[in-house]
């Protein structure tokens, strides 16, 4: 296969050769055994997205520019950085997202658009056997089998063939040495060849072979590259020179979008100044609610309504459109999107007061910042209206800004947050003379090791943990939570920043 493109384009030779591509599978399949099976997770998934990218190059023989190196081989590196930092579900993503948009980066065009980018890294996730059998059923082009006549050999069956006679007459001949040579005799009777058999059934294991399929599949797409082919442009739709009188214009009109706006402006108004008044001036709630009931029961339907307004607007305010060049509906427009601006930002301050009772959790941190998501989106659909940008910058837009906060979150130590939030907040049980405070103890230690510092800093305080259900409950086993720590550490497969940061901590409070 040979592709040419233009000057900033690549210029691809084709696929390696079949021996090439199969020694890279090998390999990939060995680094992978290696690394992963049977071993714990850490900076272990950059050491083998930096290798599988290596590898592509390797298996994917191409001429790209200087620079366009360099953009691929800094977006995974960047996209590692999190896996270093801590490991988790979430910076694996961003490893996985890194390798492969510099496989993209690499063969394909750039897109022009970052969602364009994204879209064709997840197509490098789709097995190559898989989307190549799909595009050959697709083709229709599957002819009948030919007459039964011989077939040249396929490198693979020539290079095992020509194993068949040397390895056969070799092993007859060790076994007549062995019977005549008594050296050879005495060596095999000290191979214990139960061990042997034993070593070699764990190496194949059922577990392990599915392993080694699993990563054959998975790597395979960057073993092979797929490289999608160019189709002729598709002629532009006829233009449209009346609109229909159907239902959907019937009910999304001007005038109907302009009714739609104003008796939503009004809604929010009264939702909004409710708000201010319970929330902001520390207006007394109904009788028989507290701020927790008022924040629980509040914070999921507000998020539903802030994202169907979003929606609405997107829906109702297309690009050119008559309802975007009307002056009158612009302004209901921002001024609904800003009360739901407020709505946001109310539902963040419920949560606040849920959490100053409930304590802050995972799941409430992922919640702050998924409102703060949803406030910037609405912002950036403000922009979007009043700059009259297309949706598709919009789309763009919403999508780094999904992509940084993620990225940024890769870098906060979560449980070291929740546990220095939730201790630093707790109350005191009502017996003073316990001198602890009431934090979850089973969550606490649910969150892993990084909550020791937090933990450690109560004993300057000269004060205790005690469960809230159990006051007599102390702290948690520090030591074992230590060794936890250390045990894990001792791999350095599962070596990462945030752990090595933690075992300095501990070398120097170990015996605190």
């Amino acid at each position: 296969m040979v592709v040419t493109t233009n000057e900033t384009g690549p210029t691809l030779r084709g696929r390696a050769g079949y021996q090439v591509r199969a020694a890279v599978a090998v390999v990939l399949i060995a680094a992978a055994d290696w690394l992963f099976f049977d071993q714990p997770l850490g900076i272990s998934i950059a050491v083998f997205a930096v290798l599988l990218a290596a590898c592509a190059l390797v298996a994917n023989p191409m001429v790209v520019p200087a620079w366009r190196i360099g953009l691929s081989t800094g977006v995974l590196l960047v996209c590692q950085l999190p896996v270093i930092e801590d490991c988790n579900m979430l910076s694996t993503l961003f490893s996985i997202l890194g390798v492969t948009l510099f496989a993209r980066f690499v063969v394909a065009e750039l897109p022009s658009r970052l969602a364009g980018k994204l879209l064709e890294a997840a197509l490098q996730l789709v097995p190559g056997v898989i989307r190549e059998f799909e595009a050959l059923e697709a083709s229709g082009k599957i002819a009948p089998p030919p007459p039964a006549l011989p077939q040249p050999a396929s490198p693979l069956m020539r290079s095992m063939a020509v194993w068949i006679v040397p390895l056969l007459l070799g092993g007859f001949f060790v076994g007549l040495f062995a019977i005549a040579n008594p050296l050879l005799e005495n060596l095999f009777q000290v191979i214990d060849l139960r061990a042997a058999l034993k070593a070699l059934g764990d190496l194949f294991s059922p577990l392990r072979l599915l392993f080694w399929f699993a990563t054959f599949v998975a790597t395979w797409s960057f073993v092979a590259i797929y490289v999608p082919s160019k189709s002729a442009p598709m002629a532009p739709p006829p233009p449209v020179t009346a609109e229909l009188e159907g239902p959907a214009n019937l009910m999304f009109n001007e005038a109907s979008i302009t009714r739609s706006l104003m008796v939503f402006n009004v809604i929010f108004a009264v939702q909004t100044a409710s708000d201010l008044s319970f929330l902001w001036t520390g207006v007394a709630l109904p009788h028989g609610m507290s701020y927790a009931d008022y924040a629980h029961r509040g914070v999921a339907p507000l998020m539903v309504a802030a994202l169907l307004a979003g929606a609405f607007v997107l829906v109702t305010m297309r690009p050119g459109g008559a309802a975007e060049r009307s002056h009158l509906m612009r302004a209901l427009v921002f001024t609904w999107i800003a009360q739901t601006v407020l709505l946001v930002l109310s539902s963040i301050l419920r949560l606040d007061l849920y959490v100053s009772v409930y304590s802050l959790t995972v799941l409430r941190v992922a919640a702050f910042v998924w409102m703060g998501l949803i406030a910037g989106g609405l912002a950036l659909i403000i922009a979007r209206i009043a700059m009259r940008w297309s949706n598709a910058w919009l789309i763009d837009a919403n999508l780094a800004l999904v992509l940084v906060t993620l990225y940024a979150c890769c870098f906060v130590n979560v449980p070291d947050l929740i546990a220095t939030y939730n201790i630093a907040h707790a109350s005191q049980p009502a017996d003073a003379t316990t001198q602890c405070r009431n934090v979850d103890l089973r969550y606490l230690g649910s969150l892993g090791p990084q909550v020791l510092p937090a933990i450690d800093a109560l004993r300057t305080e000269k004060m205790k943990i005690c469960d809230a259900d159990d006051p007599s409950l102390v702290q948690p086993s520090r030591w074992q939570m230590i060794n936890e720590h250390v045990s894990r550490m001792a791999n350095w497969r599962a070596w990462s920043f945030r752990g090595w940061q933690l075992s300095k901590y501990l070398d120097a409070h170990a015996y605190d």
